[in-house]
């Protein structure tokens, strides 16, 4: 998160959340994960105290037998007891209409590092239904790209990013 925070300010871009996945559960906010959204947000308040916005996401890519992922944005509010009470946010994703080199590179690295921990997903195997685990993935990010993609470009982008070059 650091590298990513600094990297971001590099490029005059800001921090707006973070990620993490329930691999084979609902994406719904456990407590662990409402205490750390809680703490993200209390980070992002400005100088002025002000609260800069702070999104959690939560992705599901393997529960159940749907091909399309779940994902979950939510952000914590707190009573007036002060507990910590997670909020469901309703998204609408609005895509450019390339990728840039600069983005497809950052996203090719992390491909890359992440491929040689044990716990790195192998693209190739299968998941169920015929369906291979890039297979799977291309079809839920198509759920959220928009509808007028009617070439290949984005499935080859990422093709070239998941691919193993060691």
């Amino acid at each position: 998160a650091v590298v990513s925070t600094q990297s971001t300010g590099q490029q005059d871009m800001t921090v707006i959340g973070w990620y993490h996945s329930h691999p084979t559960s609902s994406p719904r906010p456990s407590q662990h994960d409402i205490v750390c959204q809680s703490v993200h947000q209390q980070h992002m308040r400005s100088l002025d105290g002000r609260i800069d916005p702070c999104l959690g996401v939560i992705i599901s890519p393997f529960r159940g037998q749907s091909p399309v992922s779940e994902m979950q944005l939510f952000c914590v509010m707190h009573t007036n007891d002060g507990r910590p009470v997670p909020m469901h946010l309703e998204y609408t994703c609005m895509w450019d209409s390339t990728i840039s080199q600069e983005l497809a590179t950052e996203m090719r690295a992390m491909a890359i590092l992440y491929s040689h921990k044990q716990t790195g997903v192998k693209f190739h195997n299968h998941w169920r239904n015929n369906l291979t685990i890039f297979q799977k993935m291309v079809q839920s990010l198509k759920q959220k790209a928009p509808k007028d993609i009617s070439d290949n470009r984005f499935v080859d982008i990422l093709r070239h990013i998941v691919a193993k070059e060691e």
